[in-house]
């Protein structure tokens, strides 16, 4: 639902307030129910097991609360695996707000526009995603970004959901997708501006560290 680099800004943030978190497995963590591989009419595993929608049709949302009583409900962990956890937790809860606070809205406004719901999203996520690319250009020094980059374990050892490799394949994906060289991207963004965007990540991250303050133990 959120653009990967949205994701990791907001994982960036997160590990901000919570140095006690495996950076690494928190980042992938944060990437990983993602890494369903691209078919004709959706995504393998589809977003009803990655996201743990509960309807494809009726409810398409990410129920994180399925997720953390699967993986994280009265379970003990090492800390790189609590970690991945924690990251995947954080990327479902960061979609489920992207859904009512920037697509939902955008929707209501801009559907009209649109012949179909395909173009309707084209116009949306070429946005979103040159808008990712303007944060790349304009932040060098993007930290979240530089981990993941360097992330070399990347076996499924976590979800049942995905397959082992799904990880690494959806890494170098990833890597390919941003070292692309894209034109233009000072210009105007109509479906969602840059100040959007901030403003979204600074305010997801304020509630996601009340949301999961009470899951988030310190590993000693």
């Amino acid at each position: 639902m959120a653009t990967w680099l949205v994701h990791l800004r907001v994982a960036e943030k997160i590990l901000e307030q919570h140095k006690e978190l495996d950076k690494e497995k928190f980042i992938l963590g944060n990437i990983a129910p993602d890494s369903g591989m691209a078919v004709e009419n959706g995504y393998v595993p589809n977003k009803i097991i990655s996201h743990f929608w509960v309807d494809e049709v009726a409810d398409r949302k990410p129920h994180p609360e399925l997720f953390y009583d699967k993986y994280l409900l009265n379970k003990q962990y090492d800390n790189e695996t609590y970690s991945f956890y924690i990251g995947y937790y954080t990327h479902l809860l960061t979609d489920k707000h992207w859904k009512e606070d920037i697509v939902n809205e955008k929707i209501k406004k801009y559907q009209h526009e649109f012949d179909s719901r395909n173009e309707m999203w084209k116009g949306f996520k070429k946005d979103w995603y040159e808008l990712d690319f303007l944060y790349m250009k304009q932040h060098s020094c993007f930290k979240a970004w530089e981990v993941y980059k360097r992330i070399t374990d990347l076996k499924n050892i976590y979800v049942e959901e995905f397959p082992r490799q799904a990880f690494a394949i959806k890494h170098t994906e990833i890597l390919e997708f941003y070292s692309q060289k894209v034109d233009n991207l000072d210009r105007q963004y109509k479906y969602l501006t840059k100040e959007e965007m901030n403003r979204f990540v600074d305010k997801a991250v304020d509630k996601l560290l009340i949301e999961i303050k009470t899951n988030i133990r310190v590993i000693k």
